[in-house]
């Protein structure tokens, strides 16, 4: 996954709650990998102020 296709995925899930963001990157994520082996470690953090 590109940084601008990663960006325009963070940018969707403003003002939506933690969890939900966490559960829809998590899918978007999973839909773009399909049927491919996950050779990589992926880590996102997010932060609630």
């Amino acid at each position: 996954m590109k940084y601008s296709t990663f960006k325009e995925i963070l940018l969707a899930q403003k003002g939506v709650e933690m969890s939900e963001q966490a559960n829809q990157i998590f899918n978007h994520f999973e839909t773009w990998r399909g049927s491919q082996e996950q050779i990589d470690d992926v880590c996102i953090m997010g932060l609630q102020y």
